[in-house]
């Protein structure tokens, strides 16, 4: 029986220029090695790894202007079934600098435009077409400017009213609305846990009794990463600590993203929660190898599959 496409949202996406150079220095001329360019954003990275895994991917997104139609064509390239509102505001830009051989990254975020009323008028009719036809919703990322908390709890409760699995990455105020809806997965990073829960996570005692409280809240399973430091994942009644590899990293941009597409991946593909996690803890470092988030190379994925580390935690 085959599986539905991943629905990924695109609610706040944008055209990616990441330069490289030798060294930033405020105040001076400051001059990239080369550029690169493409399209980003959470629920974009999302759908763009999963692509590259070889799984379906289903996009709705807000996209307007030529930065807009850029996106869409470099998705469409990528073989992601995309579903696009047309904004009045054109799509934003953010910029990231790669110092030296990924040594430090530095960047600049542009806001993202409010949808009008009537462009979320129109996402609500594309999701109410779409949804019934997928399997999961990844929810990933910031709500637009102006969207109330519980904007993202009405999305969470449409996807569950239309059958679908539900993970949501996201943090603070929209995440803890949604927690009703009893997501299936929840992943986050250890400071975004940190704001939703009012908890310190800050090692895998702190971090797995802050996990727990947001599980007593309605998460059914949590993941939580910590860049190139151990992960923490609580699945059922069982927990582990999970050590990413040793990598010579490039460009981390989009690691988060890659991570909740290979768990994503790993889940529809058969494998057990431990397992998915893994995958996407490979997958995320596979990401900061590459130069361009969520671009990285399944080959690089499955070669470090064996260099993540996992230990067992009891309770």
């Amino acid at each position: 029986m085959s599986v539905g496409p991943i629905l990924c949202l695109a609610l706040t996406p944008a055209v990616q220029r990441t330069l490289f150079m030798e060294a930033m220095r405020p105040g001076e001329v400051n001059r990239a090695r080369r550029t690169r360019i493409s399209a980003a954003g959470k629920g974009v990275n999302v759908a763009a790894a999963l692509a590259r895994l070889g799984a379906r991917p289903r996009l709705i997104g807000f996209r307007g202007g030529p930065s807009g139609a850029f996106i869409a064509r470099a998705l469409n390239d990528l073989g992601v079934d995309a579903h696009w509102i047309e904004t009045e505001a054109e799509t934003r830009h953010c910029h990231t600098a790669v110092e030296g051989d990924g040594t430090r990254v530095t960047e600049w975020v542009e806001e993202a435009a409010p949808p009008t009323l009537g462009e979320w008028a129109t996402f609500d009719r594309l999701f109410a077409e779409q949804a019934p036809e997928c399997s999961w919703l990844a929810i990933s990322g910031a709500l637009p400017p102006g969207a109330p908390a519980e904007r993202l709890m009405e999305i969470a409760r449409g996807a569950r009213k239309a059958g679908l699995a539900l993970l949501i990455d996201s943090q603070g105020a929209p995440l803890r609305a949604a927690l009703d809806t009893k997501p299936d997965w929840v992943k986050l990073n250890s400071e975004e846990l940190e704001i939703t829960t009012g908890l310190p996570a800050r090692d895998p005692t702190s971090c797995m009794a802050a996990m727990r409280a947001l599980r007593a809240r309605g998460a059914q399973n949590v993941l939580v990463t910590a860049g190139a430091d151990e992960c923490c994942l609580l699945a059922g009644e069982s927990s582990w600590r999970i050590q990413p590899p040793t990598v010579k990293a490039l460009n981390p941009i989009g690691s988060g993203d890659s991570v909740t597409a290979g768990l994503l991946h790993g889940l529809t593909t058969g494998r057990s929660a431990i397992a998915s996690a893994v995958w996407g803890i490979a997958c995320g470092s596979a990401n900061a190898m590459s130069e361009i988030p969520a671009l990285f190379d399944r080959a690089d994925v499955e070669a470090l599959l064996s260099r993540v580390r996992v230990t067992s935690i009891d309770g």
